[in-house]
């Protein structure tokens, strides 16, 4: 079993981990502790899966057919659906849990509501929002970048470095943003200034966040021209000197999935690991995961017993030909 997808949110314990399409395992970050498993309509590509801070729901997408659909991490029961909005490319929700931004191919930009899944607005030019943590402020991905405060007053509007953001990263009074093939920029969110740039060549930053803790944004580095391993580097907020912190990837996976977490003081990967993003030296394992493969062996668990259930109702059928299953007689 491979993990395609990661969901975490800024500052929730609880995550949802999904593989090629479909199945979503949900865990409890600081414990290792696996709490559920369900099918969804989720479709690999693009951002497609989210979770509330409170770990109570998940929202999946599908690309061609099924659309958007919201469901229960209890017992993965789908909530609500909207078929209607196809072709998704990537959905968050919001700091409040409150709203879904949706941003699809070719097609406006829209805000659903958590709860029932109605449409708020849609938002014409806009291919994704970043909120702040800190500020009421919010980052819009245009033509140009947009800051703005969260009831659309007009803050800056900064040229983009190049055709498309990966990553957008809030601190108190500043935001980091990652461009594909393109530089790590940091700006002050009061009038959109440079603060500082970092540019590798043939190298750009997958995703970044903010570590309070060490009051400085870290960065997922890959050498996407060349290939190589994914590495961890932080940088001072404010001055934006370079610490590289290692590399990310492992004996089985060399460039795991990567996502921040528990208020940037973390990073999860598909791999199982949670790995800490330090003030000093290297990084590490969160408290709560006592190996790298811990995770793992949790969600091949849930499958071993699945398998031997599948047996057992096999085993039973077999041998009782002539009678009706277990399921046979409450489907009847």
């Amino acid at each position: 079993m491979a993990i395609r997808h990661l969901a975490t949110s800024w500052s929730g314990v609880i995550a949802a981990l999904a593989e090629f399409e479909h199945r979503v395992h949900v865990v409890d970050l600081t414990t290792g502790i696996h709490l559920s498993t369900f099918n969804t309509i989720l479709d690999f590509g693009g951002r497609r899966l989210s979770i509330t801070s409170d770990g109570t729901n998940v929202v999946a997408a599908a690309y061609h057919v099924e659309g958007i659909a919201a469901y229960s991490t209890a017992d993965g029961t789908e909530i609500w659906r909207r078929k209607d909005l196809k072709k998704a490319q990537h959905i968050r929700f919001s700091l409040d849990d409150d709203k879904i931004f949706c941003g699809f191919e070719r097609k406006t930009f829209a805000v659903l509501r958590r709860a029932t899944g109605k449409t708020i607005t849609t938002m014409r030019g806009v291919k994704d929002i970043w909120e702040s943590p800190f500020e009421s402020i919010r980052l819009l991905e245009k033509l140009t970048l947009v800051l703005e405060t969260n009831d659309s007053r007009k803050l800056a509007s900064i040229p983009r470095a190049t055709f498309a953001v990966l990553s957008a990263a809030f601190a108190p009074g500043l935001v980091c943003v990652s461009e594909s093939t393109g530089p790590v920029r940091c700006l002050d969110t009061s009038s959109g200034q440079e603060r500082w740039r970092l540019a590798i060549p043939d190298q750009h930053f997958l995703e970044v966040a903010y570590n309070e803790n060490a009051a400085s944004f870290v960065g997922v580095c890959w050498p996407y021209q060349r290939g190589g391993p994914h590495r961890l580097i932080r940088f001072g907020s404010n001055s934006g000197a370079v610490t590289e912190l290692g590399e990310l990837g492992s004996q089985s996976n060399l460039n795991p999935t990567t996502a921040s977490c528990l208020r940037g003081s973390c990073f999860l990967l598909s791999d199982g690991r949670v790995v800490d993003s330090p003030s000093v030296g290297a990084f590490g394992n969160c408290q709560g995961c006592d190996s790298e493969r811990h995770l793992e062996l949790v969600l091949a668990l849930v499958e071993v017993v699945v398998v031997v259930l599948a047996l057992v109702v096999l085993g039973h059928v077999l041998q009782h030909p002539e009678r009706p299953s277990f399921f046979h007689r409450h489907i009847e």
